[in-house]
């Protein structure tokens, strides 16, 4: 059963009926879309009867700063949008440069810069893929997976690196943020779905203490869908289970099913949200527009032979019966709101991000402009790569307009 006809029976009250003790929120900005508000053994659900249609959100016409264009201002050279960057309340920001591997502090009004972590593995260093989170107090966690280790860092300086910790043999854990107490919420890390006989592989939820380097795994979810032995090719795309974190909580959900699950860092679940979407389907159209795309990829390196490129080109395997996957990442700010990062055909080059308050209400949508990309958000803030018409990099601080 797909998910268009295991969710077209989700029928919810024409009007927005709020029941119960804890549900007497008042509806989010969505417009157009029922909701219906209950709850369930202490358990908030949110259900939309269709697709909800939250506004949409755009930037400022003039930045409150930038920094990467003036003299003496630091010089970036590529930085990696996917947890590359955290906008902290008041302004301040802190950037991982992925071509230098060096994690810069920019000041409240941009006119500063600070080199808090070079490349290396020695105390306070950072590897070849380290992601940012921020924390309540202002500080700021480095997920190190190249050196796997977790740093902390505090006003520019070192607080504690420990190495990352893992549930068992070759298993690996993620870091998505940091809870109340000051521990990090963690989630299993990519995987395989091959040599699996359930449908689905299970992963695991954790949280970490960084000072007594304590495990405590807390929750359970689908990770990865099995791969049937024997089948060819590379899927175009895969089903796979989604955690991240928002206001000190887990926020996860299975990207072919319209869900999301809110747990506190105990792993007991606060709220459940559900919807349905417009699903998409993988067209002719965009099947060759991709392999089109990727065959241009392929085509940079003039070493690569005719015969390897043709067999690429070949390898990939489209399910046109399946609908294309929600979102591919879910990260939060400072208000603990839940940012979607929604799925795109690869080659594509769009960005769009649904925006879901804490109490499970949609507040916004935002697609950046060509040549912007989302590092993070604070407040009404959000923080930008820019990207000139030579393709040099720099980074700006704008309001989000909309809400």
């Amino acid at each position: 059963m797909t998910p268009r006809s295991k969710w077209c029976g989700l029928r919810v009250a024409g009007l927005l009926t709020l029941t119960l003790g804890g549900c007497g929120d008042a509806p989010g900005p969505t417009s157009g879309t029922d909701i219906h508000i209950r709850d369930s053994v202490g358990i908030r659900i949110v259900e939309y009867a269709g697709a909800p249609s939250p506004p949409t959100l755009t930037l400022s016409g003039e930045p409150v700063y930038t920094h990467g264009t003036r003299p003496g201002d630091y010089l970036f050279s590529n930085i990696d949008s996917w947890m590359g960057g955290v906008l902290f309340p008041g302004g301040r920001a802190a950037v991982r440069d992925w071509g230098s591997r060096e994690i810069v502090v920019l000041s409240q009004d941009g006119t500063r810069h600070e080199v808090i972590a070079r490349a290396g593995e020695g105390p306070g260093e950072v590897g070849w893929a380290s992601f940012l989170y921020a924390g309540s107090s202002g500080t700021l966690l480095v997920d190190d997976r190249g050196n796997r280790r977790l740093t902390l860092f505090a006003d520019g300086s070192l607080v504690r690196t420990v190495s990352a910790p893992s549930p068992g043999e070759g298993a690996d854990l993620h870091a998505h943020g940091l809870d109340p107490a000051g521990q990090v919420l963690m989630s299993s890390g990519v995987s395989s779905g091959r040599g699996f006989k359930a449908p689905w592989k299970p992963g695991h939820m954790a949280r970490f203490d960084l000072e007594t380097r304590q495990l405590d795994t807390v929750a359970s979810f689908d990770h990865v869908q099995s791969e049937p032995p024997g089948q060819d090719g590379t899927p175009f795309f895969r089903h796979f289970g989604v955690v991240g974190a928002a206001g000190g909580e887990f926020v996860h959900g299975r990207n072919d099913i319209p869900e999301l699950v809110w747990r506190r860092p105990d792993g007991s679940v606060r709220q459940i949200m559900r919807w349905q979407p417009e699903w998409t389907y993988t067209t002719h159209e965009s099947r060759e527009r991709f392999l089109a795309c990727w065959e241009s990829l392929l085509r940079e390196d003039p070493d690569r032979p005719e015969a390897i490129i043709d067999m690429d080109l070949a390898r990939w395997r489209f399910n046109h019966d399946e609908p294309e996957p929600l979102f591919t990442t879910i990260f939060g700010d400072d208000e603990g709101r839940a940012w979607l990062w929604h799925w795109e055909m690869p080659c594509h080059n769009r960005l769009r991000f649904t925006v879901i308050g804490p109490d499970g209400t949609w507040l916004g949508a935002f697609e950046p402009p060509d040549g912007f990309e989302l590092l993070g958000v604070a407040g009404r803030h959000a923080l930008v790569v820019v990207k000139d018409e030579m393709d040099v990099e720099s980074v700006a601080v704008y309001e989000l307009v909309g809400w």
